[in-house]
């Protein structure tokens, strides 16, 4: 009866907005005035995450399976996470105005992934947490993608938060899955736990940063992000301050102080 929205993606250069949710994909053609749900899988209809990009390109994450869209019909995808419980609603990004058929994947296995074929199938994208024993862990991950910062029109800045470290790497149209020793995170960052990046309009530079500690800026192309608009200035994120309260010491067990 009360069904809750996960990730959001607008259709470039139009008024489509599609939202992934418990019921379905909900479909708006009118800049998100009115809405029509539909299954991509009724007997699991609910949705993580969801991005497409035109009418005949797109990729949805339900907690089974990939879904690509295949001549205007949600279809399986191939390969790409098959196990974890890590749900994301940023789980999906791609360059579309440099190739439409290149998409990234923050795994619900914690993995990144990529796909040349339009979500059609997938591989894994090497990042530093497969090199550690336990891999990354904390918050949901992420992925989003910018233009090159160096203006080749072929390249592309790939954006992954790891659920504790934000890092960049730059790729190509023609290997979009990068290279491990490429990754780099920034010089400064005042607070871990990165969760979203803004993007200037034009996707030419990143702009704004979101970690559980607040809302970060940059003045150097994403090289070092800082707090802005913290405590008083509202946006404390998930954090709780300026409380008046008891601290109890102890081991507690079914609201019982022992």
């Amino acid at each position: 009866g009360r069904p809750a929205p996960a990730g959001i993606s607008h259709m470039p250069l139009t008024r489509t907005f599609h939202v992934a949710t418990d019921c379905g994909l909900a479909v708006s053609n009118d800049n998100g005035a009115s809405f029509t749900t539909t299954h991509i899988d009724p007997v699991n209809p609910k949705l993580f995450s969801v991005l497409v990009v035109n009418r005949s390109t797109g990729v949805a994450a339900d907690n089974r399976r990939t879904w690509f869209l295949n001549n205007g019909q949600w279809t399986p995808a191939l390969g790409g996470p098959d196990a974890g419980d890590t749900f994301t609603p940023h789980a999906f990004a791609s360059p579309w105005w440099a190739a439409s058929n290149i998409f990234f994947h923050a795994g619900r296995d914690r993995r990144l992934w990529v796909s040349t074929t339009s979500g059609g199938a997938w591989r894994p994208m090497p990042t530093i947490c497969d090199t550690l024993p336990n891999g990354c862990g904390n918050r949901e991950p992420f992925v989003r993608a910018g233009r090159g910062l160096d203006g080749d029109p072929t390249h592309i800045d790939v954006y992954y938060g790891d659920g504790t470290n934000l890092w960049r790497q730059t790729v190509t149209t023609a290997n979009p899955g990068g290279n491990l020793a490429d990754w780099r995170k920034p010089t400064k960052l005042d607070h871990l736990d990165p969760a979203d990046i803004a993007f200037t309009p034009g996707h030419e530079e990143p702009l704004m940063l979101a970690t559980d500690g607040g809302v970060h800026l940059t003045a150097d192309q994403g090289k070092q992000w800082t707090l802005t608009g913290s405590n008083v200035g509202g946006f404390v994120a998930l954090q709780v301050g300026e409380m008046t309260g008891r601290q109890v010491g102890g081991a507690h067990v079914a609201g019982h102080r022992i």
